[in-house]
């Protein structure tokens, strides 16, 4: 990121973290779109915004459809404050009128980022 106090790039740390970032237009955030595993059936979103050259998260959202022991399957939301999560969310499944994960993860970021501000 473009640093122009010292005129120069630098490194935002914590970036990494958020696979596939995308911006959310018209304001200050971004979220990341990553498949987490469990044969292809877990996928993650993480809603986060940049401060002081440091990536923060806000916000959460697992989507699980494998069935396992191990595995509720539905979709997740949390709250991210500081190092603890607060689930503040559960849906059975993502809503029909979504073809993929991350058609859902923009819709849902683009409408409710400021519940997580």
């Amino acid at each position: 990121m473009y640093d122009p106090k010292n005129k120069r790039f630098k490194n935002v740390e914590g970036f990494t973290d958020f696979p596939s970032p995308e911006k959310l237009d018209g304001t200050g955030y971004y979220y990341s779109d990553h498949k987490m595993g469990c044969a292809g059936g877990m996928w993650g979103s993480e809603l986060f915004y940049i401060k002081n050259f440091k990536a923060v998260a806000t916000a959460r959202i697992y989507i699980v459809t494998c069935h396992k022991e191990d595995y509720e399957t539905g979709v997740f939301i949390y709250d991210i404050q500081g190092k603890k999560e607060k689930l503040t969310a559960r849906l059975k499944s993502v809503p029909l009128k979504y073809n993929d994960d991350s058609d859902y993860f923009m819709d849902y970021w683009g409408k409710n980022y400021k519940k997580f501000e």
